[in-house]
This record gives C-alpha cells, structure tokens and sequence, in this order.
C-alpha cells in the first residue's frame, strides 16, 4: 500500500471515529509509533542494534 493511500485511509478512520483518534493519539504518546523506526535511515537502526549488544553483553556479564 501506498504511504498516500494508507494517509488517506488513516483520514477516513479518523474522521468516522474520533474516540479511536483520541486512544491512538494517546497511545502514540506513550509509546511512541513503531512505523518511524522502519521509515528512518540506517543510523537509527545501527544504533538501535547496538544499543541491543550491549545489553546482551550486560546482562551475561552480571547475570551469569
């Protein structure tokens, strides 16, 4: 799908259901929204893979 038609369908449903805005707009805020991370660039993920490794290594360092 298209990032123009899945905005246009997220506009529809947004329109035919405002409390589903209101709880998805409060969930985005807590959470944050999972779909920037797979738009972003490379370094990002790179260091998100890092940021991974090294609380592996932690974890096995001083917890086993």
């Amino acid at each position: 799908m298209k990032r123009e038609e899945r905005q246009r369908l997220e506009m529809k449903e947004k329109s035919n259901n405002p409390m589903g805005n209101f709880a998805d707009g409060v969930n985005r805020s807590m959470t944050g929204e999972p779909g920037t991370l797979a738009e972003s660039g490379c370094l990002p993920k790179i260091i998100i893979l890092v940021l991974i490794i090294v609380a592996y290594f932690l974890y096995r360092l001083f917890f086993n």
